[in-house]
């Protein structure tokens, strides 16, 4: 979608992005999210007709059961630095949203080029998620998620204090790059921690929900936070003071990730 999206844009402009009036871009884009909004409303059609009608299970353990299971959980240190571990992680996955808004503002690239870097990361997330799954396979997940906040945290430091200069564009892109893989490596590997840090099988479901709630709060003050540095100083300034937000919470990642395998479980 995002690789479609990025033709469609292009397609829809001069030759020469800087001709191209605010109008004609603004239309451009409009058609962007109006073929993104069919394909949401063709999604919903399909799963209207394709997907099987199911009858709702019968619970196997009551309320009272559940409950001391989230209990249990709350009491297990290890569930609080993965859900810790979590939060960085997809503090990193929002930052991803910058990545196109850096190429333009601070590299000078047109739209269409940092739309570009934009859709460039996204196809990495495959092939990294593929790869990290099969080395967690063989290695233990947890020394694949310190080498991850290791690696975003070289990033995030590398960008942020601004001790590369812009002239280098082909190596921001590297660190784009490499910022992206290490994302992506890190989220599809988070979960898999669990079975190393002895969480009962039991309670895996409450768990996951318990992680989930507090994992993915950066969906609720990363936007804002992008949004007050982005808004409140100069264009390279706050996309710098963004990549130290990253470098901040990998390091504070990295820590949780060693405290983790030093937790002797049962």
């Amino acid at each position: 979608m995002s690789t479609g999206g990025v033709f469609l844009f292009s397609f829809l402009l001069p030759v020469e992005t800087s001709e191209a009036t605010l109008e004609v871009r603004q239309q451009a884009f409009r058609m962007v999210i109006l073929g993104a909004v069919a394909i949401v409303a063709l999604l919903g059609i399909l799963s209207w007709w394709v997907l099987p009608n199911t009858k709702e299970s019968t619970l196997s353990s009551s309320t009272t059961e559940e409950w001391k299971g989230v209990r249990t959980l709350l009491q297990l240190p290890q569930v609080w630095l993965l859900a810790i571990i979590i939060v960085c992680a997809y503090v990193g996955y929002k930052v991803t949203d910058d990545f196109s808004l850096f190429a333009r503002e601070v590299l000078d690239f047109n739209e269409i080029n940092s739309a570009y870097i934009g859709t460039m990361t996204m196809w990495v997330r495959p092939i990294v998620a593929i790869l990290t799954g099969i080395l967690a396979d063989r290695l233990r997940p947890s020394r694949l998620i310190l080498w991850g906040f290791l690696l975003l945290s070289i990033v995030g430091g590398s960008i942020g204090t601004g001790v590369i200069p812009l002239t280098w564009e082909y190596t921001y892109l590297l660190l784009l790059l490499l910022g992206a893989m290490g994302v992506y490596a890190l989220r599809s590997i988070y979960f898999s921690v669990m079975e190393e840090a002895k969480i009962p099988l039991a309670f895996t479901g409450a768990a996951v929900g318990l992680m989930s709630v507090i994992g993915y709060t950066p969906d609720i003050f990363m936007g804002p936070l992008m949004g007050y540095y982005l808004d409140h100083y100069p264009e390279e300034k706050g996309h710098q003071y963004v990549f130290l937000i990253l470098m901040g919470f990998s390091i504070v990642g990295l820590i949780a990730t060693f405290l983790l395998k030093r937790i002797k479980t049962p």
